[in-house]
């Protein structure tokens, strides 16, 4: 059974922090003060979410990890922890010129992954100045341990570490499929990518190109459907150049509920407008040329100009019970 959307009306300082029986709490307060233990200033940071290593995807233990990050950086005197406007498209997130207090900017951002029978997490300090990776931290944490917490490394519907990577790979385009014309961003409300059960979610998009989009979900078992522009939104399927457009807009909502697992955001977005196959709006099994037949759909839509420019972008999440 699919997951229904309800729609209604310088030189980098590495550490290694080691475990010994340590909680994963404490770990985290030492990987976070350490990341900050050689500046002799503060930085303004922003948390981003902590994935599986080589991968978007996200589990409890990332939503563990970021609001654990979060909470220790904020007890830390040398951080200044920011959560960006919503309406500020990760492209513009750092930007130069904004330096609040005239402190350095930057983020903190991590990942994990399974190593034997521990769990290995690396955080990072990056720059936004120059993108540069001043400080990491590493360290393990018994798999057992996460597990009697009930901290799951991976989504419900995801049995490995390979088959997240290989998943997401699939999804990914082929270089010849989609003429990247112009900048698209597409992100969720919560930055740690994490829903529970219950909860409703919002999309922004931005790019630097007046064009119109189509957004498809794509549910814990592969099968993917158009969810905007729908039936039930009044909102038009626009978005102007250099504006943050949120969705839905008007008329539905993206509510959260079971199947539980890895889900995924995907737009396309052309220059001009195009026409919506009546097959987009049916749930459909995902697949290479599936895709690849929505793209030439959209390029079909706008025949007259015979090298428009298109983009894609996708954001994947996941969602839990309560």
């Amino acid at each position: 059974m699919k997951k229904h959307w309800l729609m209604v009306c310088g030189l980098t300082l590495v550490c290694a922090s080691m475990n010994f029986g340590q909680s994963l709490e404490r770990l985290v307060e030492k990987a976070v003060n350490n990341l900050v233990v050689a500046r002799n200033t503060a930085i303004t940071v922003r948390i981003e979410a902590i994935p599986l290593r080589d991968s978007q995807t996200v589990s409890g233990l990332s939503s563990r990890l970021h609001d654990l990050v979060t909470y220790y950086a904020g007890r830390n005197g040398k951080y200044m922890v920011t959560v960006p406007p919503p309406e500020t498209p990760p492209a513009k997130r750092g930007a130069s010129g904004v330096r609040p207090n005239n402190l350095d900017q930057g983020r903190i951002s991590g990942s994990y992954s399974l190593l034997g029978d521990e769990v290995e997490v690396m955080l990072s300090l990056i720059l936004d100045a120059n993108n540069r990776q001043i400080a990491v931290d590493k360290f393990s944490i018994p798999l057992a341990e996460l597990e009697r917490r009930g901290l799951k490394i991976l989504p419900d519907n995801i049995a490995s570490q390979e088959e997240a990577l290989e998943g997401e790979a699939d999804l990914t385009p082929e270089p010849a499929a989609v003429k990247n014309g112009f900048a698209l961003n597409i992100w969720p409300d919560h930055d740690s990518r994490v829903y529970y059960d219950g909860e409703e979610m919002t999309v922004r998009l931005w790019a630097d190109h007046d064009c119109y989009f189509i957004v498809y979900h794509i549910d814990v078992n592969q099968v993917r459907q158009v969810i905007f522009p729908n039936p039930y939104d009044k909102g038009s399927n626009f978005l102007a150049a250099d504006k943050v457009k949120t969705i839905p807009v008007e008329g539905s909502r993206f509510e959260i509920c079971d199947p539980f697992g890895e889900e995924r955001i995907l737009v396309i977005a052309s220059e001009d407008s195009f026409l919506i196959p009546p097959a987009e709006h049916i749930p459909q099994t995902v697949s290479r040329g599936l895709m690849d037949a929505s793209r030439d759909n959209i390029k079909r839509g706008v025949a007259v100009k015979p090298d428009i420019l298109t983009a894609e972008a996708m954001f994947s999440f996941t969602t839990l019970s309560k």
